[in-house]
């Protein structure tokens, strides 16, 4: 995780090719990369990544859909809602935690949205 945030880090002066460089990690073959990979497009507001994010919803390491699950719900992607509360019913149980804490922190943007 240290050397991914590192690469982050770099996104301010390298631009797009840092962002980029994280981005392909969301296919790396490590599933804690992936998942931090995910976690630092979101840290950095990269809503353009939110589908491919929203791809290891489906990842088989629970960790993955975890990640993916929190990135999606720090990007603001309500959109997500449906693909996520899915994972409502997951057979890993902190991946279904997880699953109902985001589609609780959507319901919240929603409201927020209204006021």
């Amino acid at each position: 995780r240290i050397a991914l945030w590192g690469l982050s880090e770099v996104r301010p002066h390298a631009g797009a090719s840092a962002t980029a460089s994280i981005a392909e990690l969301l296919r790396d073959e490590t599933p804690g990369i992936r998942g931090d990979a995910a976690r630092a497009l979101a840290d950095h507001g990269q809503a353009s990544y939110a589908q491919q994010i929203a791809s290891l919803l489906a990842d088989p390491e629970p960790v993955v859909r975890e990640q993916a699950v929190h990135a999606l719900v720090d990007l603001g992607e309500a959109r997500m809602r449906s693909r996520v509360a899915d994972l409502q019913t997951d057979v890993n149980p902190a991946v279904r935690a997880k699953a109902r804490w985001a589609v609780e922190q959507f319901d919240e943007m929603d409201v927020r949205r209204v006021q």
